[in-house]
């Protein structure tokens, strides 16, 4: 049963990015992608700073430092 609900799950989540997808400009497709990765960078921190790999989590801090900065670069660029 429970794979059944993920099954469920995973299909209508693919529904709605696909009718997102349809109809979504390239901003908005650059916003949500910029989202998901911000959200799943959150997550990974989150998850080694919890589970005692502080130092890794650290390091993966350390090494976004450069993409951030080159990123917030383009941004005040446009």
């Amino acid at each position: 049963m429970p794979y059944l609900l993920l099954i469920f799950g995973v299909v209508l989540g693919l529904y709605g990015l696909y009718r997102f997808f349809s109809v979504a400009t390239v901003p908005q497709i650059r916003a949500l992608t910029m989202t998901a990765i911000l959200v799943t960078l959150c997550a990974s921190l989150f998850f080694l700073a919890v589970t005692g790999r502080l130092p890794a989590a650290l390091a993966l801090l350390a090494a976004l430092i450069p993409l951030a900065v080159g990123w917030k670069r383009n941004k005040d660029k446009e």
